[in-house]
């Protein structure tokens, strides 16, 4: 009797399996966990008469050492109902010409932002929700194909429905959908269907139906009159920043292809590889084939259903399976070479190599799947790991050591094994100056651990484990580093090395000569000579930080990764710090390695960084968003291309030949601009005045590698160069300059630590002034100021003559000897004062006092009163306690006058009759 075998069970770890399968011996006596009732229900159906067969099999899986054999997985982000799709049954996914995604679904189509999904459906215009196939034209469109056959298109984020609907469907007598779609610059529509050949319909609506009689099932490879024609779609850089998705159709002449005649609803796709190389697929094919030669050249033979195929840019070829995930391809000189297998289970419709480099795989029931990259691959308990938490990595005759807290673990050739035990035990050798550590035959232990095997020169990865901070090889000589003193292991012996200083906790050594070396510590650095211990934080501070690991390459004397100010390198006199504003994920540093190329590879617990070979400025980094299991790196080593890196949470293993980090800028899209509660176009410049309120710009930053986390910068250059950090998606603005043309920048980068965009994106505002002080206002005030000036001047000027006219009657009165008295009460006596003798008038609260060239008299009046009582035009005001006769001032200044000897203070509010009066005794000087 056989057993029936489920894919599903490669998903299990094997403590469950072997729970499921032990449950049919004998369901009365066998205890199981609760979750494992459910997978003993769902493999009993594949179960007959067993009980021998699982016995020896669980007795070979406890008893027995074996190996593990898994598929490595890379990193997935699954997008379901959840996360907003409108649906789990996804069947297509392109990216349009801004960089935005779209995804057909069983309940509509829909668009991408990076952010959040936006679902057009029958209520927004669609004819069917069922959408099969998308497309975009070179008009920027995106058609939809849904399963009734029915064409729509979004356009400017409106549905608008295919105008020759009705004529298309009419020729579609079988099925109806089709994954063939193609629209060319005229609007000339070809449509590949299932068992009705290719269907062309003109702009003007006139039909043209190419059918192949003989095999009318295929999709799009047809043959008509031994002509094939294939509908063949690629996608290419054009340019580094002008990135196109171009279809064509080729006519191939007098070609007879090999092609299925079965009646299986399979999507059959025919995509160029060369000039000369197409691939395409029938139902458990893919098919290179030569158009030159008419020779196949390798078919692929799939177990499962081939849904569809798909090639990109970069020389890769997507093989969409039922029930067997995605395959991928390499293309090399011998034919299609398989890189990965993804998603062994699910059944795939699509895959899209997005412009970041990311991967869009859609299936009909777990949704959307993103990988950041295949060139990284993970392994944990489910894939043959012991332990996710792995402590340490080394390498030893071409297999990667792995160790555990208390375990070590082999991986080589895509398999997990655990070392041999030796085959004789040997007696235990101590050694007498360090008791804890003995030797048995080539191993050397410490606390029951092994240490290193002397014989091949073996380092085990888990020696700090032990207490020893680690172990260093010298001209074939090794040191033992304990946390306070150094050992050299010779003659099968151990001789301590003296220090010449005590120090509290060693963390490395970096050993320069048998004499020399470099002394890390938790209190920093230090040199030891066999003279002096000399501390290196007297001469930088650098390196007065905790020292966690020491290095060297052919470029730097010593690299020292630190906690506190991450990475120092020492070159000659030259100290140069990599630290976080340089680039450096952390500045706390929890390993180093430098691989074979001599980068410097950083372990954090944010991630890995690495630092170039020859150039200490150029860093790079990568984290789980990239692909990493986990961003707590725990150990770094490199080995045959290969990085392998060990976290708290499983196994990442990075293709360096092939592995490319997204160095994509963070292009900024304006998604809409509102003034005033209203949308506005802002393709030209935007207007705007004193009437507006304010001003509402919303964007977003393109980037599905950061999965929204995207920081923003703008600035108004003609206002600011500096400019201003924010993770908002909208700026308002409702303090408005008042006039001018400015120009608002956006920038965007990945947070933290990506660059920013060099290119910015920018909007024109133009700020109209109030009418007030338009140029046109200010003419016309400007004309009538002129106006009312040569008005004013005319009344002044006539105004002034008759005052100097008034002036010169008085002298001549005063020169035909016409008197003119001020009468006054002076001692109960009314006193009579000839004006012309008045000097000045002075005023004493409610007295006045009258100063002539040879008296004085003292009154009682006001001020008012006695300006009433003289002759207007003889005298001034020019203070407010002192009013003098004109023709009486010797001497004007800016602050005072003299009269006869006295000197008269002028008011600040007379100082303009003054200027008058200055004015007036000049002309009349003349």
């Amino acid at each position: 009797m056989g057993i029936k075998y489920s894919s599903e069970l490669q998903l299990l770890p094997i403590s469950k399996i072997i729970q499921v399968f032990l449950f049919f011996i004998d369901d009365d006596n066998i205890t199981i966990e609760q979750s494992t009732i459910p997978l003993v229900q769902k493999y009993r159906k594949y179960c007959f008469s067993i009980h021998k067969w699982v016995l020896s099999f669980a007795c070979t899986v406890l008893c027995c050492g074996f190996t593990f054999a898994q598929t490595p997985q890379p990193s997935l982000k699954n997008f379901t109902v959840e996360d907003g799709l409108p649906s789990s049954e996804v069947y297509d996914v392109i990216q349009d010409k801004q960089g935005f995604l779209w995804f057909a679904t069983d309940r509509g189509v829909v668009k991408y932002n990076g952010y959040e999904f936006q679902t057009f459906n029958t209520e927004d215009g669609l004819l069917d929700n069922v959408i099969f196939k998308l497309y975009e034209d070179n008009k920027g469109r995106i058609w939809t194909s849904s399963m009734l056959g029915q064409l729509c298109y979004v356009e400017k984020g409106h549905i608008k429905p295919y105008q020759y609907n009705d004529l298309l469907l009419a020729e579609l007598p079988h099925y109806k959908y089709s994954h063939s779609l193609y629209l060319d610059e005229h609007d000339y529509l070809y449509y590949g269907s299932h068992g009705n050949g290719l269907i062309k319909i003109s702009d003007k609506g006139e039909l043209t139906i190419i059918k192949d009689q003989t095999n009318g099932n295929n999709i799009s490879i047809a043959n008509y009159q031994n002509n094939w024609l294939t509908s063949m779609t690629y996608d290419y850089q054009k340019q580094q920043e002008n990135y196109d998705q171009r279809h064509h159709l080729n006519y191939i002449y007098n070609k007879n292809i090999a092609s299925s005649s079965t009646k299986s609803l399979v999507r059959s796709e025919a995509l160029p590889l060369s000039d000369s190389i197409i691939v395409f697929n029938k139902p458990f094919d893919v098919v290179l084939y030569n158009i030159n030669t008419n020779k196949i050249l390798q078919t692929k033979h799939f177990l499962n259903r081939v849904i569809g195929i798909d090639v990109n840019g970069k020389g890769e070829v997507y093989v969409v399976t039922q029930n067997d995930g995605l395959y991928t391809y390499k293309i090399e000189e011998s034919g299609l070479d398989e890189q990965h297998h993804v998603l062994n289970t699910y059944t795939v419709t699509a895959c899209l190599n997005d412009r970041e480099g990311g991967y869009w795989i859609t299936t009909t029931q777990h949704g959307v799947f993103y990988i950041p990259n295949l060139d990284i691959l993970s392994y944990t308990t489910q894939e043959g790991l012991s332990n996710n938490y792995v402590r340490g990595l080394t390498i030893h005759q071409d297999s990667l050591a792995i160790s555990y807290l208390n375990s070590l673990q082999l991986f080589s050739d895509n398999q997990f094994f655990l070392p041999q035990a030796p085959k004789q035990q040997k007696a235990k050798k101590q050694f007498t100056l360090y008791p804890v550590f003995y030797q048995q035959g080539c191993e050397i232990y410490c606390k029951e651990l092994k240490l290193m095997n002397f014989c091949t020169g073996f380092i085990y990865p888990n020696n700090r484990t032990t207490g020893l901070s680690a172990i260093k090889q010298y001209e074939n000589k090794f040191y033992f580093i304990t946390k306070t003193d150094v050992y050299k292991y010779e003659n099968e012996d151990l001789t301590p090395i003296p220090l010449n200083k005590k120090f509290d906790r060693i963390e490395d050594v970096e050993i320069v000569t048998e004499d020399v070396f470099w002394v890390g510590t938790i209190n920093g650095l230090y040199k030891r000579t066999p003279t002096e211990v000399i501390d290196m934080a007297k001469v930088d501070s650098l390196f007065g930080y905790r020292v966690v690991q020491l290095s060297s390459t052919s470029h730097y004397d010593l690299i020292v990764a630190t906690r506190g100010v991450g990475i120092i390198l020492m070159k000659g006199d030259q100290v140069i710090n990599i630290n976080k504003a340089a680039g450096l994920l952390s500045n706390d540093i929890v390993s180093i390695h430098v691989d074979e190329e001599e980068n410097i590879w950083v372990a954090t617990n944010l991630g890995l960084n690495k630092i170039k070979a020859n150039n200490a400025q150029h860093i790079e980094y990568v984290t789980k968003k990239d692909g990493l299991v986990s961003n707590e790196v725990t150990s770094i080593v490199s080995h045959k291309e290969k990085l392998f890196v060990g976290t708290k949470k499983g196994l990442s293993v990075i293709s360096l030949n092939t592995f490319r980090k997204d160095t994509a800028e963070v292009e900024v899209k304006l998604i809409e601009v509102k003034l005033n509660d209203s949308s506005i176009h802002y393709n030209d410049i935007i207007h705007i005045y004193p009437e507006d309120r304010f001003l509402e710009i919303n964007y977003l930053g393109l980037n599905f590698h950061s999965f929204g986390n995207i920081e923003y910068q703008y600035r108004i250059a003609q206002l600011s160069n500096k400019w201003q950090q924010t993770k908002n998606r909208e700026l308002r603005l409702d303090i408005f300059p008042e006039r001018g043309t400015y120009t608002i920048e956006l920038k965007a980068r990945k947070f933290p630590d990506g660059a920013w965009s060099k290119k910015s994106t920018t909007l024109q505002l133009q700020f109209h002034p109030p009418f007030y002080k338009t140029w046109w206002f200010m003419v016309l005030v400007s004309l009538c100021v002129i106006a009312l000036v040569y008005a004013g001047f005319k009344t002044n000027v006539l105004a002034y003559n008759r005052q100097i006219q008034q002036e010169v009657i008085n002298r001549i009165l005063k020169k035909l000897g016409t008197k003119t008295y001020l009468i006054v009460e002076v001692d109960k006596k009314e006193v009579r004062i000839n004006e012309a003798e008045i000097l000045f008038i002075r005023a004493f609260k409610d007295y006045m006092e009258i100063q002539t060239s040879t008296s004085k008299f003292l009154c009682r009046s006001t001020m008012k009163k006695m300006e009433a009582q003289l002759t207007a035009n003889n005298f001034i005001r020019v203070h407010r306690s002192f009013l003098i006769q004109k023709d009486k001032i010797d001497a004007i200044s800016k602050e005072e006058l003299t009269v006869n000897q006295h000197k008269i203070p002028i008011g600040i509010t007379y100082q303009t009759k003054i200027i008058a009066l200055k004015k007036l005794f000049a002309r009349l000087n003349k």
